[in-house]
Parts: structure tokens; C-alpha cells; sequence
């Protein structure tokens, strides 16, 4: 979803467009969790995709292709 407002000079008025694209799959993002992501845990991307990091004990600390931005939108 993207907003633009914009002020027009000549004619004195607020321009306020808006639009959105929807799309049909997910988007995920490789990297991993600074620390368990149900305790707050911060998603860090990928830093080298060549070498990731694995073998970590927990799950959450290796990198693996992960889906950590979303948006809802309801219609009423």
C-alpha cells in the first residue's frame, strides 16, 4: 500500500493519492533471531548468503527463509 500526499501551488489543495498492490504468495526473508522470537527476539537478515550460520542449537538462531513482514487489512 503506498500513500502520497502532495501539496499543489497553482491551484492551493491537498492531493492525496493512494493505491495498492495485492499480490498471491508469500514474501520471505533468509536470516535469523537475535534471541527466541516468542520472548522479542529481533529478526537479523542474512549478513553473507553464501555462508550461512547453522548448527545452532535452537532453531531460531540459524538462518533459513523466514516470513517476518506481513499486513492485514480488513474491509468493512
Amino acid at each position: 500500500m503506498r500513500a502520497v500526499r502532495v501539496l499543489d501551488s497553482d491551484a492551493i489543495e491537498d492531493i492525496l493519492a493512494v493505491d495498492a498492490w495485492v499480490g498471491v504468495n508469500t514474501v520471505r526473508d533468509f536470516g535469523h533471531y537475535d534471541a527466541d522470537p516468542a520472548r522479542g527476539g529481533k529478526f537479523v537478515p542474512v549478513v553473507d548468503p553464501a555462508n550461512p550460520i547453522t548448527g545452532q542449537t535452537d532453531p531460531w538462531a540459524n538462518d533459513a527463509e523466514r516470513l517476518v513482514r506481513a499486513v492485514k487489512i480488513t474491509v468493512s
